[in-house]
């Protein structure tokens, strides 16, 4: 960003990628799945991999002057994508939602994010505010389906890993939207239950009843049929 009234983000083209799941079906295993399925995001999509010069993912220190809407664009971008492409399981759309929510901030608070006490929490609740959109208008028009897996590759460990795959986005598709959120923001993002509770503007209290909601959820779920 070279002046205070220039926003400067590089938004260059997109690829779908292959989503890949982990093996693992155990709801008790969430936290590894989700945090897998990040990085092979990453490792799958080339827009989801931040250059070598990059600020790295997670920084706070402010240089002088303070941290930019540039700097954290950059320090957080792949962060927040994958975040929404968990919550709304399309990658393309998770990147307009990250880059709508950096243009809306800049649109409204500036440059150096005047007035934002703490600029990347209300970044992550932007992103997961356009997620929630997102979903309302798939399910108001009533034509989301859910991307299909590509065929299992020939050998067997890939195709018992892609079925298993298969069956853990069932299940997390099926559960409530605020479930979701929360198993995402705990498992992937690595929040604290306090931060999820900021976050999403709930009680702390609700974030862990809702993730024990959802992890029993899931369990019965994934439960061999007996």
């Amino acid at each position: 960003m070279t002046t205070e009234n220039t926003l400067s983000l590089p938004f260059g083209p997109t690829r779908r990628p292959i989503l890949r799941r982990p093996s693992r079906t155990r709801a008790q295993d969430l936290a590894g799945v989700l945090l897998r399925m990040g990085r092979e995001l990453a490792d799958r999509h080339e827009d989801l991999r931040p250059p070598a010069d990059d600020l790295p993912s997670g920084v706070t220190a402010a240089p002088p002057g303070g941290l930019t809407i540039t700097d954290l664009y950059h320090g957080h971008r792949v962060e927040l994508v994958r975040l929404a492409a968990l919550l709304v399981d399309d990658v393309d759309a998770a990147q307009d939602i990250v880059q709508d929510t950096f243009a809306a901030t800049y649109r409204r608070y500036g440059a150096r994010m005047t007035g934002v006490d703490d600029p990347l929490r209300y970044l992550r609740r932007g992103v997961v505010n356009g997620s929630r959109s997102l979903l309302r208008r798939r399910r108001t028009a009533r034509a989301w389906v859910p991307p299909q897996l590509p065929p299992a590759p020939s050998p067997e460990e890939d195709a018992v890993r892609a079925e298993s795959d298969r069956e853990l986005r069932a299940a997390l598709d099926r559960l409530r939207p605020r479930q979701r959120e929360v198993l995402v923001l705990r498992y992937f993002a690595g929040l604290s239950e306090a931060d999820i509770a900021r976050t999403l503007r709930v009680p702390q209290g609700t974030v862990k009843s809702t993730a024990n909601r959802a992890l029993k959820a899931l369990h019965r779920m994934l439960e061999p049929t007996r």
